[in-house]
């Protein structure tokens, strides 16, 4: 299984209004659904660990959402 860590970027002038989950659990939520198992550690850098079987998978993500959401991977 191959896991990362990830950043979500907080900008005071994002684009999109978030629901009542905010940046970081949208971000959460479509790693759900994109087949990611997450590991929840919110904390002030708005870190979040996911894991997949495969290793494209996260480019894929990326490629789809990192300048949507901000997202990059730390590590």
């Amino acid at each position: 299984m191959y896991s990362w860590n990830l950043q979500v970027q907080s900008d005071s002038c994002d684009p999109f209004v978030y629901p009542r989950l905010g940046k970081v659990g949208t971000v959460r939520l479509e790693l759900l659904i994109s087949g990611f198992i997450i590991d929840d550690l919110f904390n002030r850098e708005y870190t979040i660990f996911a894991q997949h079987l495969k290793d494209r998978a996260m480019t894929l993500f990326l490629l789809k959402y990192a300048h949507v959401y901000s997202v990059c991977i730390i590590e």
